[in-house]
């Protein structure tokens, strides 16, 4: 016999709840539950996943992002109302100057670049111009929304994107990307404390330190010292939030491996509401550690140690 060649399994909101239901004999094989027991479930679902996002790290829920500078700004607000901050980007330069006003942009490539994609273009006076993106490129020609504030010189610096990253939980680490492409990382990631500290967090310069405050719909960046160059950008690794159970028919935001532990800690979490008996309940949340504990030793990420010897007298 072969093997099925598929690794595309994932059950629905719906098969784990009523997995769990069958656990808490709440329901029978092939029983379908009630439609309020059903809500009931999908609402205790929702508040495990996001007690299970605030305990340690998930790496599936790890990604990379990107903050644009803007003149004379500290603080960034990162989230989908946020300032303009992304997943993914598109760099290219102006071929031609702009005048103030000026709608039609003559650039070095449109690779990447979408109609309605937010578009930012660096001004003579070294600003930022931010705008949207007129109907879709074409050649070498992009049409803006609305017109930039004042002049942009041929050769001036241009950034893409089409969507504004969600609100980070929290950011690990950040580099700067200065404009010959190089990467530098931030020497410090301050503490509140630390940041409220500094004594002039006006002072223009190269970002190195960073302070983050998650806050609710969107999270603050704090950069020391605040950028001098809007052509650099922040990257940063940081870690989002895991997506609601909405429907019936949603897969859930987590990888194959966690079902079986989501359906036993979804039982343990609504089984004293179905009067399950205490000896159950007991293994239920005996498997449910099992699960996790399992899935926690292995979301580790593998690195290299490396040892160095000491010389000199001892």
């Amino acid at each position: 016999m072969a093997a099925s060649g598929s690794v595309n399994f994932s059950p629905t909101r719906n098969d784990i709840i009523k997995g769990a239901l069958r656990l808490c004999l709440a329901v029978a094989q092939g029983e379908e539950p009630e439609a309020d027991e059903v809500v009931e479930a999908s609402q205790a679902l929702n508040m495990m996943a996001k007690e299970l996002q605030a305990d340690g790290l998930k790496l599936w829920k790890i990604d990379e992002g990107a903050v644009f500078m803007a003149a004379d700004t500290s603080s960034y607000s990162l989230g989908p109302t946020g300032d303009h901050a992304t997943l993914n980007y598109v760099t290219t330069n102006l071929a031609a100057a702009v005048a103030e006003s000026g709608t039609a942009l003559t650039v070095d490539s449109i690779t990447g670049i979408s109609a309605s994609d937010n578009i930012g273009i660096e001004l003579d006076d070294g600003t930022l111009h931010w705008d949207t993106v007129d109907g879709s490129p074409s050649g070498s020609a992009v049409a803006l929304t609305t017109g930039v504030a004042s002049a942009a010189a041929d050769g001036n610096r241009l950034f893409t994107y089409t969507t504004k990253i969600v609100r980070p939980i929290r950011i690990m680490d950040a580099r700067l990307k200065v404009n010959a492409g190089n990467e530098i990382p931030f020497t410090e990631w301050m503490s509140r404390d630390e940041y409220y500290d500094l004594p002039l967090k006006s002072s223009d310069g190269s970002p190195l330190q960073g302070y983050y405050d998650p806050q609710l719909v969107n999270g603050v960046l704090h950069i020391w010292p605040q950028a001098e160059n809007v052509r650099d950008v922040v990257l940063f690794t940081f870690a989002r939030e895991i997506e609601d159970f909405d429907a019936a028919s949603d897969t859930p935001d987590f990888p194959p491996e966690w079902m079986a532990a989501l359906k036993f800690g979804l039982a343990v979490e609504i089984g004293p509401e179905y009067d399950v008996p205490l000896d159950r309940l007991a293994w239920l949340a005996r498997e449910r550690d099992r699960k996790f504990a399992f899935l926690d030793a292995a979301d580790i990420e593998e690195a290299s140690i490396r040892f160095e010897p000491t010389t000199g007298e001892s």
